[in-house]
């Protein structure tokens, strides 16, 4: 209660909020694509109700946006206001009185009620205030995969005390991830005991095509012919790194010595940031945007695959070998009985 007659009364629940989104390459809302990859480009949105500004001579609202240091800040921030389907574009705050900026992140602080003036008091109470930006996922997420957005609302909360502000308590939080294969190469039976010397490719398809994974100095790109190859070490491992959701293809293409190269390419989804513990001898298992796929190798000579060729050789020099020895005894035969 006041018995000052020129105050405005706030009710303590009339707080700003933000909410935060994000879009990748292959999403439209934060459900979707957990798993990015190195050099993409991420676009987040702020978004805001715009605040009962009643009262105040001057109206506080700042924003802070902090990234992990495996995204870069792409310095492209612009501002908008919007009622149902009628937008109002306040364009790029780059350079604005009151913008600050780095390599990960920004901060900027406005006055709404200029903004509310500036717009011949088209703006309201309820509007929602709208920041768009983006970041490039850059080399660092190769070894440090787990990225993170916050942002940040600091606001006027005294109609009567322009100093007098309050920070919002939950900060606005994205989590992504830049995904991993690691391969575990170990002998046929036997999980503890690794493999070193196996060669591996990775490839993703588009169509009916191939593309390539390939490192160029922690720079990834895909490309229709060669591709980065990795041996494996004395541990049996080897890590592609820095990848997006999708499907992607593990190629043996070459085996350790006496050992035989795997036939068929085997096939990783990423698809999720789900944690698996469970142990497997031959198989995949996810963690915080690590998979790490357990392969097995032989000892021993392939036979050839049904069908192929090297079957019919066989059966044909099988054949020829019978014929022959039965040849061989009817001959024998009729020379003893000519004797």
């Amino acid at each position: 209660t006041t018995t000052n007659p020129e105050v405005t009364i706030h009710d303590k629940n009339e707080v700003p909020t933000i909410t935060k989104k994000y879009t990748t390459k292959d999403s439209t809302t934060n459900a979707d694509d957990k798993f990015v990859e190195v050099g993409e480009i991420i676009n987040f949105t702020i978004e805001g109700e715009y605040p009962n500004t009643e009262g105040y001579a001057e109206y506080f609202y700042k924003l802070e946006d902090n990234m992990s240091p495996n995204m870069t800040f792409n310095g492209d921030v612009v501002a908008k206001i919007k009622r149902g389907d009628q937008v109002i574009e306040l364009g790029s705050i780059v350079g604005e009185e009151g913008y600050v900026a780095n390599t990960n992140g920004f901060s900027f602080e406005i006055d709404l009620v200029e903004v509310y003036e500036a717009n011949d008091g088209y703006v309201a109470a309820g509007d929602m205030f709208i920041v768009e930006y983006s970041a490039t996922v850059n080399e660092t997420a190769l070894d440090n995969p787990v990225l993170e957005n916050e942002a940040k609302l600091t606001y006027s909360n005294d109609p009567n005390n322009p100093d007098k502000t309050e920070t919002d308590p939950t900060a606005e939080i994205i989590t992504l991830y830049s995904a991993k294969i690691d391969v575990d190469k170990y002998v046929t039976g036997n999980l503890s005991k690794k493999l070193a010397g196996a060669t591996f490719k990775l490839y993703k398809k588009d169509g009916d095509n191939k593309l390539y994974y390939v490192n160029t100095n922690n720079t990834i790109t895909w490309a229709a012919q060669g591709g980065t190859e990795y041996t494996t070490n004395d541990l049996g491992e080897v890590v592609f790194a820095g990848l997006g959701d999708g499907t992607y293809y593990l190629e043996e293409t070459a085996a350790p010595t006496g050992y035989n190269l795997l036939k068929d390419a085997i096939e990783v989804v990423i698809s999720d940031d789900t944690v698996t513990d469970a142990t497997v001898e031959d198989g995949i298992v996810s963690g915080s945007g690590v998979y790490s796929v357990a392969v097995a190798n032989s000892k021993g000579a392939l036979l050839p695959s049904t069908g192929g060729i090297g079957t019919y050789i066989f059966y044909i020099l099988g054949t020829i070998l019978i014929a022959g020895a039965f040849i061989l005894i009817v001959t024998k035969k009729r020379m003893s009985t000519e004797k």
